[in-house]
C-alpha cells in the first residue's frame, strides 16, 4: 500500500497563491481529512496529492515500503478520486462500473465479477441496468462511488462527496468508505466542511486557511482543543 509526502507545496492559479509551502504526510492506511473555509486550497490540495495537477512548486512523493515510486500512470491507476459531482456516462448504471475497468484492459469475466461486486458494496445491484442518468442525487453518487471501489485502489481521494446528501445516504455513503478502507487498508484522503463527519471518517486531520496549513493533529482532538487561534475561528464559525 502506498503513503503519501507533501514537501513544500505551492501552487499558483493566474498568479496567485493558492497553495503555499504545505508539507504533509500520510501514511500507509491512514484516514486523513482536509478542512477549513471555502476557498482555502483543500481541494487543491486533493488534486495535487492524487497526481491529477502538478504544483508551481515542490513535489509529491508517493512511496510503497519507504522507497518511493516514480511511474506516474502505474501511480495513478492506484489511486482514484471521487468528486463533488458525479459524472456518469450515457449508459447502464453496470456499464458506469464497468468503463474503467475495461480502459484498464481487465478481462471481461473479471471486470463484471469486480462491477457487481462494487454495486453489492454499494447496494445498487438492483439498479444494475438501470440508466444511468434517471438515478437520484444520492444513487448517482453511490454510483461514483462504486465506480471507484471497482478499481480497488490503494489511496481513495474523496472531494465533499456528500455535500449535496440527505442524512441517509450519506450514513451510506460514509459506511461504504469506513468498510472499503478497513477491508483493503486504504489510505483515504477527504476533503469535507463538515466537522462531525471529519471525525467520524477520518483519524487525523489538518486545517487549511489561504492556502497554508494553519494546523493538523488527531481527530477529534486537535479540534476540540485548537492550538492556533485560526482554527479555533474555524471551528467556533467565527469571522476569519
Amino acid at each position: 500500500m502506498l503513503s503519501l509526502q507533501a514537501q513544500a507545496i505551492t501552487h499558483l492559479y493566474q498568479g496567485r497563491a493558492v497553495l503555499q509551502d504545505v508539507n504533509l504526510e500520510i501514511p500507509v492506511g491512514e484516514r486523513f481529512a482536509l478542512v477549513g473555509p471555502n476557498g482555502a486550497g483543500k481541494s487543491t490540495l486533493l488534486r495535487v496529492l492524487s497526481l491529477l495537477e502538478e504544483p508551481s512548486r515542490g513535489q509529491v512523493f508517493v512511496r510503497r515500503d519507504g522507497k518511493s515510486l516514480h511511474d506516474g500512470i502505474t501511480l495513478r491507476r492506484r489511486m482514484v478520486m471521487v468528486p463533488q459531482h458525479p459524472f456518469l456516462f450515457n449508459t447502464s448504471v453496470l456499464g458506469n462500473v464497468l468503463y474503467g475497468l475495461k480502459v484498464r484492459r481487465t478481462p471481461s469475466s473479471t471486470a463484471r465479477m469486480k462491477a457487481y461486486g462494487a454495486l453489492e458494496k454499494t447496494g445498487l445491484t438492483g439498479l444494475a441496468r438501470q440508466p444511468a442518468p434517471l438515478l437520484s442525487g444520492g444513487e448517482a453518487q453511490l454510483l461514483s462511488l462504486a465506480r471507484a471501489i471497482a478499481l480497488e485502489p490503494e489511496v481513495l481521494f474523496l472531494d465533499e462527496i456528500t455535500a449535496h446528501l440527505d442524512p441517509h445516504n450519506e450514513s451510506r455513503v460514509e459506511k461504504i468508505v469506513l468498510k472499503y478502507g478497513a477491508e483493503r487498508n486504504a489510505t483515504i484522503v477527504l476533503v469535507t466542511q463538515n466537522l462531525s463527519q471529519a471525525c467520524r471518517l477520518a483519524r487525523r486531520g489538518a486545517v487549511l486557511y489561504e492556502g497554508q496549513l494553519a494546523e493538523s493533529g488527531l481527530l477529534p482532538d486537535f479540534l476540540h482543543k485548537p492550538q492556533e487561534e485560526r482554527t479555533a475561528r474555524f471551528v467556533q464559525g467565527r469571522r476569519w
